[in-house]
């Protein structure tokens, strides 16, 4: 990072000149994106759903956070709700966020509906509690461990590559204790590459305005990148999964680091390929473009420069 972007005591400078600005139209391509995907009646394949859209997480239930002005995640989650009313069975929502940053705009609303019986949950969330929203305003809502499974990278002893497997290894437990006849999974992926080794961003990098030690930052590197993809490819492939996944959703939360664009080691096009292959879609455009998740990387890094991120001011 730049030294213009520190102050006299070496603390990242507060860029409020630089103001995110939304409109009806921001508003109205967000549900669109969302109502044209969940609305499709052609689907005859595993996965009802598989958008990489916006980023999300720190969205709450009743205001935006972050980047994040609408939680596309669990609008879907309503939306397939509603479906499942219809068919007679309930959908639980299973969520795995890799962000660096906790996604606690997700834990907000999800408490919020378990409180209420509306939708039934359990989420991984793996984070730095150092870091953007923490250490101070981290969402420290109590939840049962039966919910959830937070890893703190800040403070565990757990290697990435562990990390990686216990992601996995509690998605497939969430996805094959489910009972087809009254509930269907809508698996939900909140994914971030502001958590890879190479990441600069100080939403990432900086507690209270100041950088942390590299050595003191564990993060994923492009290989555990991709042994997760390749976990989720497994599961998406399981035909004992067909009739339980009601929709899954890739939302990319973060991630500034241009090189995971052009790098050899971390081509996810062959799994990206693979999970829109399932949605059998006869959308062109679709599938003209080479690999969506990396041109959703490299359109947010050109729109939001490390000088330029801030938070939403509500």
């Amino acid at each position: 990072m730049e030294n213009s972007f520190y102050d006299e005591e070496g603390k990242i400078k507060d860029n409020t000149n630089y103001e995110v600005r939304f409109n009806k139209t921001t508003f109205e391509s967000l549900i669109k994106s969302i109502i044209d995907i969940n609305t499709t009646k052609k689907e005859k394949a595993i996965l009802k759903s598989i958008l990489l859209g916006p980023p999300s997480h720190h969205a709450r239930y009743n205001q935006p956070g972050g980047f994040c002005l609408l939680n596309t995640q669990l609008v879907l989650a309503t939306l397939l709700h509603q479906q499942g009313q219809k068919k007679g069975y309930k959908i639980k929502v299973v969520q795995c966020g890799l962000d660096v940053n906790q996604d606690d705009g997700n834990k907000d609303i999800l408490l919020k509906w378990k409180k209420e019986n509306y939708i039934n949950y359990y989420r991984v969330d793996i984070y730095d509690s150092r870091v953007y929203p923490g250490p101070d305003n981290l969402n420290k809502d109590p939840e049962s461990k039966t919910d959830s499974c937070e890893i703190d990278l800040s403070n565990t002893d757990l290697t990435t590559d562990q990390i990686i497997d216990t992601c996995l290894e509690k998605i497939k437990q969430q996805i094959h204790n489910i009972d087809t006849k009254s509930e269907k999974v809508f698996l939900s992926l909140p994914i971030g590459f502001d958590s890879s080794v190479n990441e600069k961003a100080a939403c990432g990098t900086c507690s209270n305005g100041y950088p942390i030690n590299q050595e003191d930052l564990k993060r994923f590197s492009y290989h555990n990148y991709i042994k997760f993809f390749q976990g989720i490819k497994g599961i998406l492939k399981d035909p004992q999964n067909k009739y339980k996944l009601a929709g899954v959703l890739i939302t990319l939360e973060g991630g500034y680091d241009l090189s995971l664009t052009n790098n050899d080691d971390l081509n996810l096009e062959p799994y990206i390929g693979l999970m829109l292959s399932y949605l059998n879609n006869k959308n062109q455009n679709m599938h003209k473009r080479k690999t969506p998740f990396l041109d959703s990387t490299q359109a947010l890094s050109e729109d939001h420069s490390d000088a330029k991120r801030q938070r939403v001011i509500k």
